[in-house]
């Protein structure tokens, strides 16, 4: 794929991803409008109509105490409770992948699903949640 084709591609995913939170916000779910604005931030490209005037009436309600909280307004971006766990497990979610290229360094003949049921035992978990872990990473750095 030549580099035009690949930034087509990347223009095509970020409309279809605004397109898809727009809806969503539309909805009723506040937290799609702070994702949108990352996506645009993280683009360089400037904010649809929708983010703009979705933030700015936000931004009011805040202001003029019509809201009591950011959180109000553009969602919590955890549900109560739930960051303590959502934290522990992001970290052991990167604690696996780096196991895993760790071992995958050192043994490179090993199957992954080898490895994957080798640090199930370490960290008393299923196979499962270790290849999802490991999965999951892998595609939390290719979004960056």
């Amino acid at each position: 794929m030549r580099p035009d084709d690949l930034d087509e591609l990347r223009k095509i995913i970020v409309r279809d991803s605004l397109s898809k939170l727009e809806i969503a916000h539309d909805s009723g779910n506040s937290r799609a409008l702070m994702d949108a604005i990352r996506i645009c931030a993280d683009e360089g490209i400037p904010l649809p109509t929708w983010v703009r005037v979705a933030f700015v009436s936000a931004h009011e309600r805040v202001a003029r105490a019509q809201s009591g909280s950011w959180d109000e307004v553009l969602g919590k971006p955890y549900p109560n409770g739930k960051l303590h766990n959502i934290a522990k497990h992001k970290r052991m979610d990167w604690e696996i992948y780096n196991d895993v290229v760790d071992m995958k360094r050192d043994e490179p003949r090993t199957s992954y699903e080898e490895i994957y049921s080798r640090l199930a035992e370490r960290y008393r978990v299923s196979t499962s949640t270790v290849r999802d872990a490991h999965r999951k990473t892998i595609h939390t750095m290719s979004e960056k």
